[in-house]
């Protein structure tokens, strides 16, 4: 087992169920004074939580899963949801063969999803935000947009119309159309050479992973063996808001172990054992309950016990009888 020192300044990186990420987080900030923390939720979450923030007000989904049941018309932009979420978009099929809902899919690329549409906009790339504005202009000017219950919901409808008198189709049009080199340009980011130039001159980079070789890997000073999923149990929190568990199928091989057991071991062998003191998974999620009180995340109902072999809780759920919230 090889052990570092993460100095402050240096930048870590974790994807795990909520007990891993919990304990790692608690170790590299209090004790190992590492104040750049980074995760998949950055780049898979944050844009879509600022836009939750902006829009609805909370960081997370209002809906539920069951609304994908009640739909009458999907529009889907650049998302191949066929391949991305293949379970939920069976749902969509569904309710396209059993109900003869529509699907929009707005897509440069002639994905399953496009194929599958009822009516697919090959738009070229980067010209989203004028496709979005074209498309309210004619649902406001033509009313098809119940204005009533907008006013009631939400603020700056008047604004928005003033915003949008320009995006006439005509004007829309030569947006849409964008040269050619632009968008090889645009399509050919992000460089992986970037990425493969700044790890090669760290000094010294872990890489904690449940596959080897990878291509970060050849760049990796230490490889620590990760369990995967069905390897060790936890909690994890889907779209829609709900509390699942996870459990242990198998043991994970070799010296492989779960996210929070490899840091629990760096802390012991630095003598800050005490900041890890868990003996299992669900020590590490009672832990974090109390923290999410009054929040919208308030998980102060949710309990192993609860959850383990069954569906799952929808936050908040803030008491022990309460059932969740399938929409907020």
């Amino acid at each position: 087992m090889y052990v570092i020192n993460v100095m402050p300044g240096a930048r870590t990186n974790t994807r795990c169920k909520i007990g891993g990420k919990l304990g790692i987080d608690n170790n590299e900030r209090e004790k190992m004074k590492a104040a750049c923390l980074d995760c998949s939720t950055r780049l898979c979450m944050a844009g879509t939580a600022a836009g939750f923030i902006s829009v609805f007000g909370a960081a997370a989904p209002p809906t539920c899963y069951e609304d994908v049941d009640l739909t009458d018309c999907f529009l889907i932009c650049g998302n191949n949801m066929a391949v991305s979420c293949p379970v939920l978009f069976g749902r969509v099929m569904k309710a396209k063969r059993e109900r003869g809902a529509k699907i929009i899919a707005v897509d440069p690329r002639r994905t399953p999803t496009a194929k599958a549409a009822d009516l697919h906009l090959p738009i070229r790339p980067g010209t989203d935000v004028a496709l979005n504005n074209a498309m309210a202009r004619v649902l406001l000017q033509e009313g098809y947009a119940r204005e009533k219950e907008v006013e009631a919901f939400a603020s700056g409808l008047f604004k928005l119309k003033q915003h949008l008198e320009e995006y006439t189709p005509d004007k829309v049009a030569p947006i849409v159309d964008c040269p050619a080199g632009d968008i090889i340009t645009a399509a050919s980011l992000p460089h992986t050479a970037w990425a493969e130039e700044a790890l090669g001159k760290l000094e010294l980079l872990v890489v904690q992973d449940i596959f080897h070789p990878t291509e970060t890997n050849y760049f990796a000073h230490i490889l620590m063996p990760a369990a995967q999923w069905y390897e060790k149990e936890g909690t994890v929190i889907t779209s829609e808001r709900r509390v699942e568990y996870i459990p242990k199928v198998i043991d994970p091989p070799g010296e492989a172990r779960p996210d929070w057991k490899i840091m629990q071991a760096i802390a012991q062998r630095m003598g800050y054992g005490d900041l890890i003191p868990y003996q299992c998974e669900e020590d590490i999620f009672n832990e974090w309950r109390p923290a999410t009180k009054d929040k919208l995340c308030d998980m102060g109902g949710i309990s192993y016990d609860r959850i383990r072999g069954k569906k799952g809780l929808q936050l908040p759920c803030p008491s022990e009888n309460h059932p969740g919230t399938p929409r907020h």
